[in-house]
């Protein structure tokens, strides 16, 4: 993920031309964000370049979101725009990749984190994961806490 992000900045910064060639790597070193942001869709079990799609079959509601996404470069607005669409068309995994390129324009976007299912606690996001985990080691403590502090006092 950290090449992708890299290769989405410098294509921002103007020094990349083409991310598609710039992310080609082998195949197991791909994530599904690169094949995303490459133009690339998962149809049939593996993943394919847009402009070949002619040649498989894919739903109907694949073609929309194929003409509604484009082959330009999205701004901020234009991810919001296509993650919510994306929502009502319960195309989970197209969702989820606008919300984070809402997120690559703007990192504290409410909207984006909510959606992609992370909690703020103080300063920091976290997972629903990270957060339910956190909480149990909370409670853990806790529970070694109130264990503790009687022989404490007794000792005192």
């Amino acid at each position: 993920m950290e090449r992708t992000l890299s290769v989405l900045q410098r294509e921002a910064d103007g020094q990349v031309r083409d991310r598609a060639t710039e992310l080609s790597t082998t195949e197991s070193d791909r994530s599904n964000l690169s094949h995303w942001v490459s133009g690339e869709v998962f149809v049939a079990g593996k993943w394919t370049p847009v402009n070949e799609l002619d040649n498989i079959q894919i739903s109907d509601q694949t073609k929309e979101y194929l003409r509604r996404r484009g082959t330009e470069s999205l701004d901020e607005s234009a991810h919001r725009k296509l993650a919510k669409w994306c929502e009502t068309k319960s195309l989970e995994e197209q969702r989820m990749s606008h919300w984070h390129g809402v997120l690559e324009f703007n990192k504290q976007d409410i909207e984006a984190r909510g959606k992609l299912g992370l909690i703020r606690v103080g300063t920091k996001w976290f997972s629903k994961a990270e957060y339910d985990q956190a909480s149990i080691l909370i409670a853990k403590r806790f529970k070694d806490l109130t264990v503790w502090m009687p022989k404490a006092a007794f000792q005192s």
